[in-house]
């Protein structure tokens, strides 16, 4: 069984779409808790220590009714129990046809289908990935978001041109600065902030 083989704008397409009809307010930060219980009606259920047996923050039960989170992040992680959230709705999104088709009773079994059934490795937490950031970073309010913050960043790199700093050397910087502050307005970690400023190719907007 394969999990297809999705374009990053398909991806987008699907996120879009979900937010569409699930968010048509169309505010930031983007109420995932609030859908997921509310409008979908899973039952979120932590789990103590899940990330640390099973090297997971999330997982959906084989009927779709619940999310299973790692306990410790739902209670001090808000940023990264979020994007879980929005990660496992990506795989009920992308995914559930292929997993309706398969026995997945329990975590154990998750992390077999994932890992090895699929035949994927990587590609099929990737596709969940780039939902969740599409998701929780729409591309119109990351955009509009982006260049609000953008004179700041800009006296950033003007001061290293000063300094004949070259560009290869005070991009990643520059970057890290808008992820910071990106990020509490999207209610997401710097790195997800990051990796979606450069995969939107955002950074290209830096002299």
């Amino acid at each position: 069984m394969q999990v297809g083989r999705r374009s990053e704008g398909d991806i987008r397409a699907s996120a879009l779409e979900f937010l569409n009809r699930y968010h048509p307010d169309d505010t930031t930060p983007v109420p995932i808790e609030k859908i997921v219980e509310f409008d979908l009606r899973l039952d979120i259920i932590p789990v103590p220590n899940l990330r640390k047996s099973h090297g997971i923050d999330g997982a959906l039960s084989q009927d779709f009714s619940q999310i299973y989170v790692d306990e410790y992040a739902y209670n001090y992680q808000p940023n990264r129990y979020r994007f879980t959230l929005a990660h496992e709705v990506g795989h009920f999104v992308l995914h559930r046809a292929d997993l309706e088709n398969h026995a997945v009773n329990t975590i154990d079994d998750w992390l077999v289908y994932a890992k090895e059934v699929a035949g994927l490795g990587d590609w099929f937490e990737t596709q969940a990935h780039i939902f969740a950031r599409h998701l929780l970073m729409p591309s119109h309010h990351l955009e509009s978001k982006f260049m609000d913050f953008l004179p700041e960043v800009e006296l950033l790199i003007e001061q290293a041109i000063a300094q004949n700093i070259q560009r290869s050397e005070y991009l990643a910087p520059a970057v890290s600065k808008m992820a910071r502050m990106l990020s509490p307005v999207f209610q997401v970690s710097e790195d997800a902030a990051r990796v979606r400023i450069q995969t939107h190719n955002l950074d290209s907007s830096f002299r």
